[in-house]
């Protein structure tokens, strides 16, 4: 799949690459996400704050509807989305801010959380380290955030970089 920037999303049958639909989205489509798989919902982040999550559906998943939508008030454009470990939220990186939505059990229907951290910010990346942590890539800044979300403590780190590798003394790169 991918989406364009006239709001509108081609999925293609690999490895022939031939098209299966294509579907109109409400916005620029910045991002996407699949929700439930395999490939069955998917949610698609888009200029405006609209989100956008559509079915798959067909015998040879070649159709698809969108199912819900949810126009974000005051996030701007949705940079990133994230699956929460738990699979019943998705974790916005957006123009302003990170927010959080929740999914209900279908997957099929959004509503706006009260989550929301570093509001103003724009927010390019985001990571969930764990069920309670959150990295996040704030633009022009040389470092990260790592956000609690129990205590919603916000820390900013910042580290030397080098083009040589890592020193003695600095951190590794997290393991995957």
């Amino acid at each position: 799949m991918i989406g364009t920037y006239v709001d509108t999303l081609f999925a293609f049958k690999l490895p022939e690459f031939t098209p299966l639909f294509n579907i109109r989205a409400h916005d620029s489509i910045l991002c996407m996400q699949v929700i439930s798989g395999p490939h069955k919902f998917v949610a698609l982040g888009q200029s405006q704050g609209w989100l956008d999550i559509f079915k798959v559906q067909g015998n040879q998943n070649n159709q698809a509807m969108i199912v819900s939508s949810l126009q974000l008030p005051h996030s701007g454009y949705i940079n990133q989305i994230v699956l929460s470990h738990t699979q019943d939220k998705l974790i916005l990186a957006c123009e302003h801010g990170v927010q959080v939505v929740s999914l209900d059990k279908t997957k099929k229907n959004v509503s706006i959380d009260n989550e929301k951290y570093l509001t103003g910010k724009l927010v390019s990346q985001i990571f969930q380290f764990d069920s309670q942590t959150l990295i996040v890539s704030v633009f022009n800044e040389n470092g990260y955030r790592r956000i609690n979300r129990v205590t919603e403590a916000i820390e900013l780190i910042r580290k030397s970089v080098s083009n040589e590798g890592p020193s003695e003394d600095s951190e590794e790169a997290c393991e995957l």
